[in-house]
């Protein structure tokens, strides 16, 4: 799932419905000239908005799925930007067959 917006705002509280239990969210907010980006309430940054961008989790998998937003806040009202965010449901485990058995390896 995935949802984009672009904005003058000072924040973008970015929305996500998850498709599954343990989704982990992502986010990412971009700019040109650049602004300072800090994260807003549960959000984590992984990547400093110094430079134009700045990339954010939801630093834990969310259960249930459902309604979740992320919030990235900007240092500046008066440059356009924009914020992109997806969700990843866990890796189902799948049974693993060894080729190698019976072979002599």
């Amino acid at each position: 799932s995935a949802y984009t917006q672009a904005s003058d705002a000072a924040s973008i509280t970015v929305p996500l419905t998850t498709v599954a239990d343990n989704c982990w969210l992502v986010s990412t907010a971009i700019s040109n000239p650049g602004r300072g980006y800090n994260p807003g309430t549960a959000t984590t940054e992984r990547i400093d908005g110094a430079n134009d961008m700045c990339m954010v989790d939801s630093n834990a998998a969310k259960t249930p799925a459902g309604a979740y937003s992320l919030i990235i806040n900007a240092d500046l009202e008066t440059h356009p930007w924009a914020a992109l965010i997806a969700s990843f449901a866990p890796a189902v485990a799948t049974a693993s067959t060894d080729m190698r058995s019976g072979m002599g390896f």
